[in-house]
């Protein structure tokens, strides 16, 4: 296997998932990940970060449970990344290891985590002071089609996905009402709520142009959801619950934000 290991790495050490490992240290994941508790690691006693990288894998490539279990076994990238050659963990495993970091509150964690060390690398764009809100209808697994996830993103720049405070929120047509602008107003946010016509009062020149200087700015949030839905296979959440939908959110996220990375990087040093 020492072997074959060798020969892989040495074959594949332009995989995108090989960089991975220079771009991120992920003993400090592991550090945020803390101490789990016996039922963290597995019944077979497995590296919780192991555990970890597995579930970004599962995001990047929209892999169920099952399929991630497959592809373990049976991609040398995979094996080489996660470091799981010769004992692979089943599917239950990676889920009841996602569910126990829902319930430990560590997925806001480590998200944030990710984005603090792709900023410090810088390749990722500095947090900046205006925030994008936006939605989107995301369908839930196994309800009728009538009954839609709400998806939405209080995104600040490349900061994808984090809810922050923010001096300036820009937002599109559905939230343009006089109670939104004065609920801003009374809180010290400058306004960048976008106008909207009505019956017999047509948009001011002005309003115009500031809907078109909005929309620019809207613009970061509006790719990533098209980022998410077209790379990233999120159209249709795979759980039920709020808790697991934003589980599976974040994952995203970060695989989101790891390919930008990783586009940055190759860009940097060619």
């Amino acid at each position: 296997m020492s072997f074959l290991r060798t020969e892989a790495e040495h074959r594949m050490k332009e995989s995108p998932l090989l960089r991975l490992e220079t771009v991120l240290d992920w003993e400090a994941l592991g550090e945020t990940l803390g101490n789990l508790g016996r039922s963290g690691y597995g019944p077979s006693g497995y590296d919780p970060v192991s555990l970890l990288k597995g579930l970004v894998l599962q995001a990047w490539h929209s892999l169920s449970d099952p399929g991630l279990e497959e592809a373990l076994r049976l991609r040398m990238d995979f094996m080489l990344f996660t470091g799981f050659d010769d004992r692979v963990p089943d599917e239950t495993t990676f889920c009841r290891f996602r569910n126990l970091l829902i319930h430990r509150g560590k997925w806001d964690q480590l998200l944030r985590e990710v984005n603090r060390q792709l900023q410090q690398a810088g390749l990722q764009v500095a947090p900046s002071k205006g925030a994008v809100l936006d939605a989107t209808l995301i369908e839930s697994a196994a309800r009728p089609r009538k009954h839609l996830e709400t998806m939405r993103v209080n995104r600040e720049e490349e900061e994808a996905f984090e809810v922050t405070g923010a001096e300036k929120l820009y937002a599109d047509k559905g939230y343009a009402s006089a109670e939104n602008r004065a609920f801003l107003k009374g809180r010290g946010s400058r306004g960048g709520l976008m106008y909207k016509a009505a019956r017999g009062r047509p948009l001011t020149p002005w309003q115009r142009q500031a809907n078109k200087v909005i929309s620019k700015s809207r613009y970061s949030v509006e790719q990533a959801f098209g980022t998410l839905k077209r790379r990233f296979s999120f159209s249709r959440a795979s759980y039920m619950t709020r808790e697991k939908v934003e589980a599976q959110l974040i994952l995203k996220a970060i695989a989101f934000n790891l390919v930008k990375a990783l586009r940055q990087a190759r860009c940097a040093y060619s």
